[in-house]
């Protein structure tokens, strides 16, 4: 037959890391003559986990997209890069470009570097300050950790005489992000800040100007591999990507120490009742807008890094987790390959199958939702892990239910035995019996050691379990039911989540049309199909009748002829 392909929607999930920051003054305030105020103060307000797209400072409000509370212990440099940010607007003359594209590309190339980069662009002008209670060089002038970071004195021109540029990056993490998350774990959706610019004299001749940098934030998504692994068979592997964005500080060194700040990251597979972890495949990296995909142990070898991949099968059970550490190989040396990582993209693809021996002994849960999530922790040098959200997908199976039953009385009948084709897929479908012997109820199956021949149950029914419901099924009748004519044409059905699997022209005998099953009806060997109608005529009896009937006309006849001799 022709099969039908029904196209499958992927599970498409949300992009790998969500960056939110502080954003750009208006360009107005980058061109505009000099208002008088030669210095401004520079308020630094720290906001916990905001979500929300990018926002723009105006110097004096705190923006409607930030919802969350003050995280205190933040800590925040000051780079001038004023003189950078002027000769990349000399190299864009004749772009074209409007100045307020300039202003955004400018801001494009610095939004994902280092601090340590966006420092090598300018001059640090206001040396690290930490909000802190704990007195100090670089505490609060008020000694108090309430969010807030204050530097005094900020220029508002170059001394060309140029609206000053400057740079705000985070460099140290906020103190109190940590919530337990499993034993060892310290979870926190908070990375750091991308760099909030700023473009002098902003809030006009305001003496104060308060900016409120967002929170770079840690996601993970985790899509099928394959669009169809949304709704699966047991006898088929579920691949999924798991797809995470590095810190754009991923190189930096402690400058005290000489540490790398971030020692490792690790993703954690985390598999669900019902599913067997298989392993880590392929890795794709995001480079120049571009990807490539190799082996992960290629991947390893190109960057210079070292993993713990975990090689043997793991049973789901919802909580344990098969993690993959990487690391740089020679922390202390050359981690070009580590640091060249820093804002991209990795996705991991994990291959995974259906545990059959799970449904086997739990028939009951085989409707359920089989559920697999995945998260990732980054390390730093001091021990802190940042473990943000997890991500999640779930698989389901599918399931058909069919009854013999007489063609004319509608009772069900026994000794039927079926096979079942599907596409893509050569020969018969493989099962095994669930329950005791002769249920009549089957589990598809990827072993060998399966069967191919299915007999209905004691009470004439096939159940079919562990079904692709994207997928259209043939059944043939292999044996028929003693006395009864074999169907000469297969049945061709979909799986579905439900228990109606009836067609509209069945029999409405012994409430057929109301039982949940899909009717198969067989004909006696003694008896003839009908021409039309429902259910099928005895044409051997209507033929002696018939016989019968002529006999007497042809007696009725003769008698006639000889009274009227």
């Amino acid at each position: 037959m022709m099969w039908t392909k029904v196209r499958k929607k992927a599970v498409i999930m949300t992009a790998v890391s969500i960056l939110t920051l502080g954003n750009l003054a208006v360009l107005s305030h980058v061109v505009q003559a000099a208002d008088g105020t030669s210095t401004k103060d520079l308020v630094i307000h720290k906001i916990k986990n905001g979500d929300a797209p990018i926002h723009e400072n105006d110097g004096t409000t705190r923006p409607d997209s930030l919802l969350g509370d003050y995280l205190p212990g933040a800590g925040f440099t000051i780079v001038d890069v004023s003189d950078n940010y002027y000769a990349y607007f000399a190299s864009q003359s004749g772009s074209g470009m409007t100045p307020a594209d300039v202003y955004s590309d400018y801001f494009n190339l610095i939004k994902h570097e280092s601090n340590a980069e966006i420092m090598a662009r300018g001059n640090v002008v206001g040396t690290e300050k930490v909000d802190a209670a704990t007195g100090g060089e670089y505490a609060n002038a008020d000694g108090t950790a309430d969010g807030k970071v204050t530097f005094t004195d900020l220029p508002t021109k170059t001394s060309g005489g140029k609206d000053a540029i400057y740079a705000v990056v985070e460099t140290t993490r906020p103190k109190n992000t940590v919530t337990t998350n499993g034993a060892g774990e310290i979870g926190s959706n908070v990375i750091g800040t991308i760099p909030t610019l700023i473009a002098m004299p902003l809030n006009g001749t305001e003496p104060t100007i308060n900016i409120y940098p967002k929170n770079e934030v840690g996601q993970l998504t985790k899509d099928f591999t394959n669009s169809n692994d949304a709704h699966v068979s047991l006898a088929q592997h579920i691949s999924y990507d798991i797809a995470l964005k590095l810190p754009r500080d991923l190189g930096e060194r402690i400058a005290a120490t000489g540490n790398l700040k971030y020692k490792s990251f690790t993703v954690n597979e985390i598999p669900g009742y019902g599913l067997i972890f298989g392993g880590y495949d392929l890795t794709t990296t995001l480079v120049n807008d571009g990807t490539k995909t190799q082996s992960l142990g290629d991947f390893l070898s190109e960057y210079g890094l070292t993993s713990n991949a975990p090689t043997a099968a793991l049973l789901g059970d919802g909580t344990t987790k098969a993690g993959l550490t990487i690391s740089p190989a020679a922390p202390s040396s050359d981690t070009t390959g580590w640091a060249a990582l820093a804002s991209k993209t990795l996705t991991f693809t994990v291959d995974c199958w259906l545990d059959e021996a799970y449904f086997g002994a739990h028939p009951d849960k085989i409707f359920n939702d089989i559920e697999n999530k995945a998260n990732y922790k980054i390390t730093e040098d001091n021990g802190f892990e940042v473990v943000p959200d997890e991500g999640d997908v779930k698989s389901v199976t599918a399931k058909y239910k069919f009854q013999k039953n007489d063609a004319n009385t509608g009772h069900p009948l026994t000794g039927a035995s079926f096979s079942v084709v599907t596409q893509g897929v050569t020969g018969n479908l493989k099962f095994k019996e669930i329950g005791t012997a002769g249920s009549g109820v089957y589990m598809v199956t990827a072993s060998a050691t399966g069967v191919d021949t299915l007999t209905v149950g004691s009470d004439g029914t096939l159940t079919l379990l562990g079904l692709d419901s994207d997928l259209f099924y043939e059944l043939t009748e292999v044996t028929a039911p003693a006395g009864y004519r074999l169907l000469t044409s297969p049945i061709v059905f979909q799986p579905n989540d439900s228990d109606h699997y009836d067609f509209t022209t069945d029999l409405t005998v012994n409430g057929n049309d109301v039982d949940g099953n899909h009717n198969i009806y067989n004909t006696p060997e003694n008896f003839l199909p009908s021409t039309g109608g429902r259910g099928f005529a005895i044409f051997s009896l209507v033929a002696v009748a018939g016989l019968g009937g002529a006999g007497v006309l042809y007696a009725l006849k003769r008698k006639n002829a000889q009274d009227a001799a």
